[in-house]
């Protein structure tokens, strides 16, 4: 539970330094971020006690609120030993003697830090600076492993951090920026934009960008891609500069021989002149070499101008799918692609909706949430948490008769979840479901439904479980109009999309080119539109279904408050793949049945198979499973090891695309009397093979980033496992889970463990013993439900602060 949220247990006392709101960094970047974070902070947070330093006395009034404390003077090492958590704003304010050093404090310490650039570009910054501020600035470098945690305002500065100054990742917490309000007014009108390119006299259609001298803001770059335009374009620069400045860039420009009047340098020009401007422009040019977040493409895709940019550093952070993306080195690419722009209606409507949409991600409320969670976890106080509230819910699911792993997911969690919040099931028009006891405790609509009983009894949330498959491509709308929770069960989902563009067995390339584009942008978009062009044999089918890069969990992420997963692996992955998405592990749950060795022993007994050590493979048998590599290794037991007492099961349903490949390896290598294939087989049946097996294998490549629901069974049933070293497979103990290389030696190395675990009882004993402790431990079907009901009360939570 969250104390932020809850006001509940006991008050924290947290002290910042808002030193930029006293310097010259108060009208910039540093200092506005600054003022809007802890504004927000205070008006969601109105539980625990600021005492903010460094406030000047013109700005007290927007910080004085009844549990704030405000100060004009700077902290002191003193005043942390009543805080319990203090926060630096700007550590590298260099102009500033006396700076407090972590290490020196009585309380959990925290910073914002925004970059590294004085360091990347270390001959361009520091070289030219005065060898005292040189000095002081590594010095105060060296501070920052002394804080327990940063707040770094991109993914980029993130791993600035930890490449060039060593810095462990768990103490950093990205938190990015937010857009200021004065940006979500409506566009403005014709006469406005007439007047604001009369007062700058601007006659053109024009191109603006919010650049100056400062290397890294790539002017040059900017002027040599205007020498291969062939459009009448003005170029706009809105940047605050000195006369020589401004002399310098007209000098620039006259040489590369472009029309003097074409150059339009605005100089200084307040908030509203540059919405307006923003409103008025072609398109925002923005090819900077480097950026710790990149706030000016943000402002410009909020108030729908076109945004052309680097496809480096923070910026693809910002812009995801929103922009068109060139490399800041090749003035060519630069020109192409303000061309580009200006030659497709179609292409600029979609990046003006797409930027549009993308900046609504960048509020100040996520942003203050994520801070707020640092505190928390900063805080080692106990925190006193109220009794759950029974909240409704709004479930999409596929049930059986649908041969979904997630069908058997459902119907197992509901149950114990439906014991702690009310629950409705929405399912899909065109099946019904068969479980009995799903049926008796839950009401079960078919989704068309949802609409109407929302709006005569609010849900509190929407829960959708989702997979790479077609069973849940009608919860995408519902999910775009009423987020929730998604837990996804795979982290490529072009089992979902592909069928999606499909009609009548007939591929809509079109409709799956403008997935790609919604996801990925234009630049990726036009990579794989050149693939069909190229290629008119091109089974998408066949070519994208495994590919990563591909996988469009984006559509997913951003629809969602929160995304629940069952390994670290995809975890990790989907958190790279979009700004903000909030990713938690959520383990799979089962109900554990008491480990009895003996009881293992009586089945087999029962089937005549007491004399046999019985090896299985579970779930559907596809190429991913890799059965070939299985047989193979059987089939050197048999022949070189003699290795006869042994039977393979495979349990599932034998898929065409491998059916005969299965079979003929069988036929080739003798194996009809050691193997057996049973087809697909209900849970009953499936559980009868479960309970006779000694040793399971459950071979995976490539991967879907799922979590095999067969694999955690065997677990459960306390059965030796041997998987493949790979993605989310490696994260399994290795004490009951035995890992295969993949690569040449891949059936060798599987009939060697197989060898091993045959002729070694104890040793398979030793390991079903630990897998029955692992999964004791871990996938409890009461952990788990515990996992849901925190994060049900954080999203419902979360959704009334930002849409509040």
């Amino acid at each position: 539970m969250r104390y932020w949220i809850i006001m509940g247990g006991e008050r924290l006392k947290i002290g910042v330094d808002m030193l930029p709101l006293k310097t010259g960094s108060y009208t910039r970047g540093i200092g506005k971020y600054t003022f809007n974070l802890f504004s927000e902070i205070i008006s969601i947070d109105t539980y625990n006690d600021y005492h903010f330093y460094n406030v000047p006395e013109k700005l007290c009034a927007y910080f004085r609120r009844e549990n704030t404390t405000i100060l004009e003077r700077g902290p002191t090492v003193d005043d942390t030993k009543m805080l319990d958590v203090f926060i630096i704003t700007s550590l590298m304010e260099l102009g500033i003697k006396n700076v407090l050093r972590p290490s020196n404090l009585f309380c959990k310490t925290a910073i914002m830090f925004y970059d590294l650039i004085p360091v990347i570009f270390f001959e361009e910054y520091l070289d030219s600076v005065l060898e005292e501020f040189r000095i002081e600035y590594i010095r105060r470098l060296s501070f920052i492993k002394e804080f327990d945690m940063i707040y770094a305002i991109s993914e980029t500065t993130k791993r600035d951090l930890m490449d060039l100054l060593e810095i462990p990742e768990e103490k950093i917490r990205v938190i990015y920026a937010g857009l200021d309000k004065n940006y979500l007014i409506s566009q403005s009108s014709t006469e406005k934009v007439l007047d604001i390119k009369h007062k700058y006299r601007i006659k053109d259609r024009f191109v603006m960008s919010t650049v100056g001298l400062d290397f890294r803001k790539n002017i040059s770059g900017i002027f040599k891609a205007f020498t291969k335009i062939h459009y009448d374009l003005s170029l706009v620069v809105v940047c605050k500069l000195m006369p020589e400045e401004e002399r310098s860039l007209r000098d620039i420009w006259s040489n590369l021989e472009l029309p003097p009047n074409k150059l339009i340098l605005t100089n200084y020009v307040p908030v509203d002149d540059l919405i307006t401007l923003y409103d008025a422009a072609e398109v925002f040019l923005f090819p900077s070499l480097y950026e710790g977040f990149g706030l000016p493409v943000l402002e410009a895709m909020s108030r729908g101008c076109p945004v052309i940019t680097s496809n480096i550093s923070s910026i693809p952070e910002v812009c995801e799918n929103a922009a068109i993306y060139v490399d800041p080195y090749k003035p060519d690419e630069i020109a192409k692609a303000i061309e580009l722009i200006l030659n497709k209606n179609k292409l600029k409507t979609k990046l003006i909706v797409l930027g549009s949409k993308q900046s609504t991600k960048f509020a100040w409320s996520r942003v203050a949430l994520e801070v707020l969670e640092g505190f928390e976890a900063l805080s080692c106080k106990p925190l006193h948490c109220r009794k759950h509230p029974r909240y409704k819910l709004a479930y999409f699911t596929p049930l059986n008769p649908l041969r979904s792993g997630i069908s058997d997911y459902s119907e197992d969690l509901l149950p114990r979840l439906g014991n702690f919040v009310d629950i409705d099931i929405f399912v899909d028009t065109d099946y019904l479901p068969d479980n009995k006891n799903i049926k008796q405790l839950f009401n079960i609509y078919p989704f068309n439904k949802f609409d109407e009983m929302n709006n005569v009894s609010p849900y509190d949330l929407c829960v959708y479980q989702i997979g790479n498959s077609i069973y849940h491509n009608y919860m995408l709308d519902y999910l775009n109009k009423y987020p929730g929770i998604s837990v996804l069960h795979d982290v490529t989902l072009c089992g979902l999309i592909l069928p999606a563009c499909s009609n009548k067995g007939v591929f809509d390339k079109n409709k799956f080119l403008e997935y790609v584009f919604t996801s990925y942008g234009y630049n990726r978009y036009s990579k794989i539109k050149n693939d069909f062009v190229t290629n008119n044999s091109l089974d998408p089918y066949e070519r994208y279904p495994h590919d990563l890069s591909l996988n469009f969990s984006k559509i997913i992420l951003d629809r969602s408050i929160l995304t629940l997963v069952h390994n670290s692996f995809a975890k990790d992955f989907l958190s790279s793949q979009s700004s903000f998405s909030k990713v938690w592990k959520i383990n799979m749950g089962f109900h554990l049945d008491d480990y009895d060795d003996e009881f293992r022993k009586s089945i087999k007994l029962k089937f005549n198979l007491i004399d046999k050590v019985i090896i299985s493979a579970f779930g559907r048998i596809i190429f991913t499973k890799r059965i070939h590599v299985l047989l193979y290794a059987i089939s050197r037991l048999i022949k070189d090891k003699k290795i006869y007492g042994i039977h393979l099961y495979l349990v599932g349903e034998l898929y065409d695309n491998v059916k005969s490949q299965i079979e003929t390896i069988i036929n080739d290598e003798n194996l009809g009397d050691f193997v057996t294939i049973t087809g697909y087989v209900d849970e009953e049946e499936f559980n009868k093979y479960l309970k006779i097996t000694d040793i399971c294998v459950n071979l995976r490549y490539p991967s879907s980033g799922e979590t095999s629901a067969t694999l955690i069974k065997t677990l459960r049933y306390g059965i030796p496992v041997i998987t493949t070293n790979y993605a989310q497979y490696k994260e399994y103990p290795d004490n009951c889970c035995w890992k295969v290389d993949l690569g040449d030696y891949e059936v060798e190395l599987l009939s060697e463990y197989l060898l091993e675990l045959v002729t070694n009882e104890e040793a398979r004993k030793i390991m079903s013993k630990n897998a029955y402790e692992y999964a004791r431990e871990n996938n409890s079907m009461d952990r788990v439900v515990g996992q849901y009901l925190k994060a049900i009360d954080y999203a419902i939570k979360y959704k009334n602060i930002i849409e509040r």
